[in-house]
């Protein structure tokens, strides 16, 4: 019974330290003492870049590749936070100084594709066909006078209707 209390406050101390870091892994080529210095500024990164601030999230993903050059996996993050937080210069510079360090690593050789732009499209002919205008609308005119008078108003105080169609002044019969 001497150990219920121990066991008791154990469990509420871990409870109360929250959810456990992001884990990475870093692969085989990092020793445990650069693993143990890495993964403090590896965690802040993440939780920075999920709060959305790149200059925090890139500073200690810089800090944790100087510690580590060499670690491919590391060199990714700090490509992705630079290209998220826009830098793809900086991104690319990145994985091309990692791909020399590493030039069979696919994973690098794929992270370099995606950084690149998708190629223009190549036209076969450099001849430009010119595409006809439309023809402009007819100006609205307005209508002709009538050279007929004008109808008499109806009893209601209404006019006539107008003829249907109104002849043309030289076709008018003349007295």
């Amino acid at each position: 019974m001497n150990f219920a209390p121990r066991i008791l406050a154990l469990a509420v101390m871990l409870a109360s330290t929250g959810a456990p870091a992001q884990t990475l892994d870093l692969g085989p080529d990092i020793s445990p003492l650069k693993r143990f210095q890495v993964y403090p500024h590896i965690d802040k990164a993440f939780d920075a870049m999920a709060r959305g601030d790149g200059t925090r999230a890139i500073a200690e993903l810089e800090h944790a590749h100087r510690l580590a050059p060499e670690n491919t996996a590391i060199a990714l993050h700090l490509a992705q936070a630079y290209q998220r937080f826009g830098q793809p210069a900086r991104a690319a510079a990145l994985l091309r100084a990692q791909r020399s360090r590493h030039p069979g690593d696919e994973r690098i050789a794929q992270a370099l594709r995606e950084l690149q732009p998708p190629p223009a499209p190549v036209h076969e002919s450099a001849t430009v066909v010119a595409q006809p205008e439309a023809a402009p609308a007819a100006p609205v005119l307005p209508a002709a006078p009538s050279a007929t008078a004008p109808e008499p108003a109806s009893e209601h105080g209404t006019p006539a209707a107008a003829p249907a169609i109104a002849a043309p002044p030289d076709q008018l019969a003349k007295p």
